[in-house]
Order: structure tokens, then sequence, then C-alpha cells
């Protein structure tokens, strides 16, 4: 069967047609007007451009930002600003970096902050979810260094102290996942 390339542009604009969200009805779900909207773009702005003058970013050039960013984060690991600074950059639309502001109009900017502002929740909480699951891992690594309960003696076969040693590990686990 060959692939029929109009066909799949066709679907792609259909499902992003349908999720098309009227603008009066964005600001209703994010609980704010367009004046407000544009406060917050503006404070949003000024804080990355606040917090990249303060650690000295090059705010010109995205690439050259990235890589002070980065030697930044190994010198400071766990800062909230420079935390906050990846993230902006990261589910930037254009926001920040002025890419394409010509173009773009009052609403479009309003649209790019609110989707930026999604992306940057969610991100923040896929790395918590990321951070946890680390802890849990070595929590079970820590577990699995202890001293095996029992010993071999008791059990009759090889087999069943195998099943054994098995049985109690992966009751370990089920109880640091739970």
């Amino acid at each position: 069967m060959m692939y029929d390339m109009d066909y799949a542009i066709y679907q792609y604009i259909n499902a992003q047609a349908e999720q098309y969200v009227e603008f009066d009805d964005l600001l209703k779900q994010n609980h704010c007007t367009m004046e407000e909207a544009q406060q917050e773009i503006k404070a949003f702005r000024e804080k990355y451009h606040s917090l990249l003058a303060g650690y000295a970013f090059s705010d010109c050039d995205l690439a050259a930002a990235c890589e002070e960013l980065m030697a930044q984060m190994e010198q400071h690991p766990g800062s909230p600003d420079l935390q906050y600074l990846y993230l902006c950059i990261v589910t930037d639309f254009g926001l920040l970096w002025n890419a394409g502001v010509q173009e773009r109009s009052a609403e479009q900017e309003v649209r790019n902050y609110f989707r930026q502002r999604e992306r940057m929740q969610e991100l923040t909480a896929f790395l918590q979810v990321q951070d946890e699951s680390m802890r849990k891992y070595e929590n079970l690594l820590e577990h699995l260094k202890k001293p095996i309960e029992g010993n071999q003696a008791e059990y009759a076969e090889e087999s069943d102290f195998l099943y054994h040693l098995t049985i109690q590990h992966i009751l370990a686990l089920l109880q640091m996942l739970g």
C-alpha cells in the first residue's frame, strides 16, 4: 500500500483544527483579560532578562546563552534561578528570543505565552517525577546491597534459594514503588 502524503497532511490539518481554541475562550480558560495577559508577558520577559543579566549571559545569541547556562548549572546544581532560565529557553516559542516578532499579532503573542507557560509546567512536573524515580531507584539499590536474609542451608536446592531471594527483592521493590 502506497503512502498518501496528501491524506497525511489533510489528517494533520484536521487534527490541528480540532485543537484550536477561540481567543476569547483561551483568555477565559486562563482567567485573564488581554491587558492582564500582556502584563504577564511583560513581567515574564523582565524576569527572564533580569536573570540573564544577573548571570551575565549573552542575551543576543541563543547558542552562547545556552553554553553559558550549562556551565553555570554545572557549577551551581540545584539553583532555582538557573533551572528557571533552563525551562524558559527549552520551552521558548519565540517569545523570549523575539523570533519573528514583527510578523506576530498581539493575539499570537498571548497564545505563545500561554503555550510556553503550559510547557514549562509540564516540563517541571516531568522533572519532578524523574527526580522522585531516581530517589526510589537509589533506595532500591541500597536495599539490594543489604545481606540476604536466611542462609542457603535452609533451602533444599539452589532453585529454592533463588526463588526466595527473588521474592525478597520483588517485595522490597513493590514496597518502594508503592
